[in-house]
Parts: C-alpha cells; sequence; structure tokens
C-alpha cells in the first residue's frame, strides 16, 4: 500500500504521533485498495489457471509437424492410462523445463509435461517427479534433478493457479483423481 504523505509532513522531521491530526498520515482512499488489490488477484488467477495454447521449446515451437507428431504421441499415452476418456482436455503443450533452463535433459521435462498435462492421482504425480528427477540424474546431472524434483513437488500441486500445475490440460481447479484401477501408472 502507497502511504500519500503532504509536502508538509514529507519535511517535517517530527515523529508520527497517533493522537495529534496534524502529524498523522493521510487515510488512503476508502475502499480503493481493496478494489484494485481484489481485481489484481482475480486478474493474475485467470492468467495464471489459463493452459498455454503453444509450444514454446524447439523444434516444436517453429515445426507444425514435430508439434502434431509429440501431440499425438502424448494423447496416446494420456488415452492409454485413462482408458479412453479424454473428453474436455485441451490440446497438449510444452515449454520444456518450466521455469529451469533447457539442457540436455529436455527429453526428460517433455516427458515429464506428457503425464502433468495428463493428470491422475496424487501417486501418479509422484511417480512422474521421480522418473524427471531419475532422467536428469541419468544425463548426468543429479543435482540439476533434485533441484527440478523439489521444484515441481512444491510448485505444482493441481490446485495451485499455474499452468505448469499438475493436470493443466483440464480446466483450473482440478484436483487429483484416481483413475479407477490405474493409481500409479502414469502416461
Amino acid at each position: 500500500m502507497t502511504c500519500r504523505w503532504t509536502k508538509r509532513q514529507a519535511s517535517s522531521s517530527s515523529s508520527f504521533h497517533p493522537d495529534d491530526p496534524e502529524k498523522r498520515p493521510p487515510e488512503p482512499l476508502a475502499g480503493s485498495y481493496g478494489v484494485r488489490a481484489s481485481v489484481m488477484a482475480a486478474l493474475c488467477l485467470l492468467v495464471m489457471g489459463c493452459t498455454p495454447a503453444a509450444h514454446t521449446i524447439r523444434p516444436y515451437s517453429d515445426d507444425p509437424q514435430e508439434a502434431k507428431a509429440l501431440e499425438r504421441e502424448a494423447g496416446k499415452a494420456c488415452l492409454a492410462v485413462r482408458k479412453g476418456r479424454l473428453a474436455g482436455i485441451s490440446a497438449f503443450t510444452t515449454d520444456g523445463c518450466t521455469l529451469y533452463p533447457d539442457g540436455e535433459w529436455a527429453g526428460c521435462c517433455i516427458a515429464h509435461d506428457i503425464r502433468y498435462w495428463c493428470g491422475g492421482s496424487a501417486r501418479d504425480r509422484e511417480n512422474s517427479d521421480t522418473e524427471l528427477r531419475n532422467c536428469v540424474a541419468e544425463k548426468g546431472f543429479p543435482r540439476n534433478g533434485w533441484l527440478m524434483y523439489w521444484g515441481v513437488r512444491l510448485g505444482a500441486h493441481p490446485l495451485l493457479p499455474f499452468p505448469w500445475r499438475w493436470g493443466y490440460g483440464w480446466p483450473w481447479p482440478k484436483g487429483y483423481e484416481d483413475l479407477e484401477g490405474t493409481e500409479g501408472t502414469g502416461p
């Protein structure tokens, strides 16, 4: 919140006195801060809860054929886990390693994105995050694997309104779901 001081108050060297109206800072405009904060929060949730509409990692961002092939692969993987129930899911998109540099481990992140896009149970998510950590470690970067693991464990819960959340292919909010006997299988 921004305090609005008058020129006289800003140059005054005397201290604040709650009982002296001359030395009290002016009150903010009634309700204006709360309304602005509410509007900003609603806009942030709306934007952050959106599902990405395009790939942002090469070659998928530049080559429509490569993108379609990856989308088909993601669709097949998710279809197998959900036993044909994909009505309402958005098209698959990937940004590689979200909020982390794409390195030699970018393929691990794309495979992780496929599982995150599809969603599923809490166990599926934990398995997916463990697979990401192990995949990055197998590429020779165990520390990066652990950093990425904790990043997704802490920052990608399905009820968080982020486009990298678990189950980001589905409209937000969508929590964990047991896929009827497929617990722990993941795409």
